[in-house]
């Protein structure tokens, strides 16, 4: 076998071994997307097109604005802190005690950890109600007022998922090589550089790969909003979501569910790609 064969034999491998999946993933989205993409032009009996029925919802419009500033509120906070966190932890060879404890909050439902932050954040019996009468202060609601119940969903979301940011960074920074942070160090480099330096430009890949898995995650956040606001009050935490559950199982409108479904996965693609350009375009001027 010539040194040319044996240097394109994996990446035919590649294409062999991804391709099964390619056609499978094809498959299963291929027929729901057209269809959801024909719904979306095709006329109701009462002459309107659904595309433009969802844009002129004020409610989808709502939905849409606050899934976006979840997004961008949410997802940058879980990844400066889970990096940051993950970092040290991996530095330090943190106990597997505190990994195992970083579990806990990616192994229970959404569902269920929104119904606990219900409870404890109850304004007639929760944890703000009781710290209010010890210090004689006056009690708030904090998901009944439009004024937090939004910051209240962010902190949940941030609550939850932070950890799993916070573990895959420790477990690439644990399998980093040791000897390139000493190296850096006997540099001079200060720790902060000695981070961006080795562990940020070293793992980059991974680091994009985080946030876009969160951004993904974080666009189709359903549960903790409905959990614990039902969308109120008012529109304050109304998601793209909530819009869709409510037009599929509430008021059966399929038409004005399929044509939000299909714009909330543009949106996912277009943040995912505007994040991945930027990504590439910082790389190619360093």
């Amino acid at each position: 076998m010539t040194g040319d064969s044996r240097e394109t034999l994996p990446r035919v491998a590649h294409v062999y071994l991804v391709a099964p999946l390619a056609v499978v993933l094809l498959a299963v989205f291929a027929y729901p997307t057209a269809s959801l993409l024909l719904s979306g032009f095709r006329t109701t009996p009462d002459h309107t097109v659904p595309f433009a029925a969802v844009f002129a919802d004020p409610l989808f419009r709502a939905g849409l604005l606050n899934t976006v500033a979840l997004a961008c509120l949410a997802v940058p906070t879980e990844f400066v802190i889970g990096t940051v966190a993950g970092y040290f932890i991996g530095r330090a060879r943190a106990c597997p005690q505190l990994c195992a404890l970083l579990c806990v909050p990616l192994l229970i439902s959404p569902a269920v950890v929104a119904l606990v932050w219900r409870v404890l954040l109850d304004p007639l019996g929760g944890l703000p109600r009781q710290v209010a009468e010890v210090f004689g202060m006056a009690t708030f609601d904090w998901t009944g007022s439009s004024r937090s119940a939004f910051f209240v969903v962010a902190a949940v979301d941030i609550w939850q998922w932070t950890p799993m940011v916070t573990l895959l960074v420790a477990a690439a920074t644990y399998r980093s090589d040791r000897r390139l942070f000493s190296l850096a160090r006997l540099d001079g480099l200060s720790p902060f550089h000695v981070a961006i330096q080795v562990f940020g430009r070293g793992h980059a890949r991974l680091l994009l790969f985080v946030l876009l898995l969160r951004l993904a995650d974080c666009l189709r956040t359903f549960e903790i909003a409905h959990v614990l606001t039902r969308g109120g009050p008012g529109t304050a935490t109304e998601l793209v979501s909530l819009y869709i559950y409510r037009n599929s199982f509430v008021h059966f409108n399929e038409s004005l569910a399929g044509g939000a479904a299909l714009l909330l996965i543009l949106l996912a693609h277009l943040m995912g790609l505007l994040l991945y350009l930027t990504a590439r375009i910082s790389k190619t001027h360093r």
